[in-house]
């Protein structure tokens, strides 16, 4: 049986990789990648300060995606009833910085990736959703302290990624511009720079 150390390390490396994004890294530090958004998960449980403690050395950026796990102020009516405090969060980040990690919230605004926004993911480009967005980039931005860079997702919006699922939504065209061009206004508006996939 492998040691506690051991244990964390490789435990941490799975939950890590839902914790940053591909290629995060900026420079010439090591890169840790994955799918996911597990760090809001992790602090739920506890895990957190494990996971940040045993982080590689070379790791300097660390992507968090704040969905549904997040109490959020503006919009609480989207947090899950087990969901992690804003405290919480704050705490996360204090230790990131402090191992020398730059934290960057990540929302994702795909409608391909959207079930986390409740009511508002069937509400796509309507005046309630388009307030819902410019209220947690906002938030999120706030929380963070004016970080460096938001990411606002955008992945996998098209009839090719979603084919094989019982609903199907996508903005294509001027609407998909005009939608993207909406959130980046937000984050720059707010002298944040904005981040998103390129598919």
């Amino acid at each position: 049986m492998s040691s506690r150390r051991d244990f964390i390390k490789q435990a941490s490396a799975l939950v890590i990789a839902g914790c940053l994004a591909p290629d995060l890294v900026v420079g010439t530090a090591k890169s840790v990648a994955g799918p996911g958004n597990d760090i809001i998960r992790a602090a739920a449980s506890g895990l957190c300060p494990d996971i940040i403690e045993s982080l590689p050395s070379g790791v300097n950026m660390a992507v968090i995606f704040l969905d549904n796990h997040l109490q959020w102020s503006s919009h609480p009516e989207v947090s899950h009833q087990d969901s992690v405090s804003q405290e919480v969060l704050g705490d996360i980040l204090i230790a990131l910085r402090d191992k020398g990690i730059e934290p960057i919230p990540a929302l994702n605004f795909s409608a391909a990736h959207d079930m986390w926004m409740g009511k508002y993911s069937r509400m796509l480009s309507s005046k309630p959703y388009y307030n819902f967005c410019k209220d947690l980039i906002a938030e999120a931005i706030d929380l963070f302290g004016r970080p460096r860079f938001i990411h606002l997702g955008m992945q996998d919006e098209g009839w090719e990624k979603q084919q094989h699922r019982d609903r199907i939504v996508y903005r294509q065209d001027k609407l998909w511009w005009s939608d993207l061009y909406f959130y980046i206004s937000e984050a720059m508006g707010r002298c944040v720079r904005p981040w998103v996939w390129a598919d």
